[in-house]
């Protein structure tokens, strides 16, 4: 690698991504990441009572990979690289009323069967915020 090859080289910044959980404020990097996934994720998460979950129990696991679930068929749906993909609803898909409405779809004892739907379908959002 010669200096020529990074003369037009010029790196990028993005606003990082953030949430409120359980009163920490946690941040993740801008777009195109996988940071809205862990994100969104805890947001739906926040709503379950961890008092009953051991850690890496049954339940605990569960509850997991259904919030990933969902949040990783949200970012199949809405999200993508800025420069291709216009107007990402990030706000909304990061939203506490958001994650309550995804938090809505996990049943203790039953898994969401294939593919996590994306979004809450409703006749004036597809996002449903």
């Amino acid at each position: 690698m010669e200096a020529s090859d990074l003369a037009e080289f010029e790196a990028e910044t993005a606003t990082p991504l953030h949430v409120r959980y359980r009163g920490y404020d946690v941040y993740g990097v801008g777009l195109p990441t996988q940071s809205p996934v862990m994100l969104e994720a805890l947001k739906i998460l926040e709503g379950f009572d961890r008092v009953d979950m051991r850690h890496n129990s049954a339940d605990y696991i569960h509850y997991v990979v259904e919030a990933l679930k969902l949040a990783f068929a949200d970012r199949d749906a809405y999200i993508g690289d800025p420069r291709f993909v216009k107007d990402v609803p990030i706000d909304t898909l990061l939203s506490d009323r958001r994650g309550a409405r995804r938090r809505a779809l996990i049943r203790k004892h039953r898994a969401i069967d294939g593919v996590a739907p994306p979004g809450l379908q409703a006749s004036t959002s597809p996002l449903c915020a």
